[in-house]
């Protein structure tokens, strides 16, 4: 019996789970809701026959007594149904947050290199040009080794 409250544990948490990782946000929310929603008396009806009836026929007996009210039965399970669901949406809510958070973050950090991007684009030729009068210049005052020492310094940072 143990076994089965797991089983059914898992069934109602995994199947809102599963319900909110395939429809939210794709879906109409009220349609989403109501899948969700769908899943209490689709988990009861598992449990139902994995207790009442797999059960009863494997070890001879189930969680109820024979004969006890389809209906009370349902109402009985309802309170659990809703604790165990209320436990998938939680999970699924948590992992969305991070899922965003780890989007957002991401987003930030392309935008952060675009803007990089943007501004070595309008550096670069700013500093060519200086650059290049620079080496004019020490062309025209016949400065050798300052002239050479420019141009490596403008090839190293031109090809970075």
């Amino acid at each position: 019996i143990i076994t089965t409250n797991i089983i059914a544990f898992m069934v109602y948490s995994v199947g809102a789970y599963l319900v909110l990782f395939y429809t939210y946000k794709k879906i109409h929310t009220v349609f989403s809701g109501l899948l969700l929603v769908a899943v209490v008396p689709a988990a009861i009806a598992f449990r139902y026959f994995i207790q009442e009836i797999v059960l009863r026929w494997v070890i001879g007996t189930g969680n109820y007594t024979d004969g006890y009210p389809l209906n009370i039965y349902f109402i009985d399970n309802l309170y659990y149904a809703f604790v165990f669901v209320s436990f998938g949406v939680i999970i699924y809510f948590l992992r969305y947050s991070k899922f965003k958070e780890s989007q957002e973050q991401q987003l930030k950090i392309e935008n952060q290199k675009i803007q990089l991007s943007l501004l070595q684009s309008q550096v670069n030729p700013h500093f060519l040009f200086n650059a290049l009068n620079s080496i004019k210049l020490y062309i025209i005052n016949n400065d050798q080794k300052k002239k050479n020492q420019e141009i490596m310094v403008t090839n190293k940072v031109l090809k970075q």
